[in-house]
């Protein structure tokens, strides 16, 4: 056999030394490629259930401010508490009577009022009532004012997160009978 000399030569003989990756080294670039993917896997539930949950969260706060108007309706209707739905969420809330007396002067629209969420006691600020909740001495205009405490726990069906409870203030104005 005629030996080959020169760069030809080393590079043939290169060629016939290759035997390619070793089974350790297989191994180990298998080890760290199934390590990528699985963590790519718990990024991935991660983030979608991250994303689920703050759906659910804004889908139920959204739903908020229709309950209240709901809520405030059926209060005027005499209801104290109740379960209903709205928008795929529901409902249950509890009403309980804070203060009731007469007022001077219904507010502009009768029907109305706006529900507020108040973060302070239930002497804060009340149309009709002066320091201390007491009501306001004077004739009335023919309405009876009420305050109540309002607890809504909202959730989604089908969803196995904790319902979402609110407590506001709610004032309800009726015409004196």
């Amino acid at each position: 056999m005629r030996k080959v000399r020169g760069i030809a030569g080393a590079r043939m003989k290169q060629v016939a030394n290759a035997r390619g990756f070793t089974l350790i080294e297989v191994l180990i670039a298998t080890a760290i490629l199934f390590s990528v993917i699985s963590i790519s896997g718990i990024v991935f539930k991660a983030t979608t259930n991250h994303i689920d949950r703050t759906g659910y969260h804004t889908r139920t706060a959204e739903a908020l401010f229709f309950v209240q108007d709901a809520v405030r309706d059926e209060i005027a209707e005499g209801r104290t508490k109740g379960e209903s739905q709205w928008g795929g969420v529901v409902y249950t809330w509890n009403a309980k009577e804070l203060l009731s007396a007469p007022c001077r002067s219904a507010p502009p629209e009768f029907s109305e009022i706006p529900a507020e969420i108040v973060l302070g006691s239930p002497e804060a600020a009340v149309p009709g009532f002066g320091a201390g909740g007491l009501p306001v001495e004077g004739p009335t205009g023919g309405f009876i004012m009420t305050l109540y405490e309002v607890s809504v726990a909202i959730r989604e069906p089908g969803k196995n997160y904790k319902p979402r409870s609110f407590k506001y203030r709610e004032t309800v104005y009726r015409i004196q009978q």
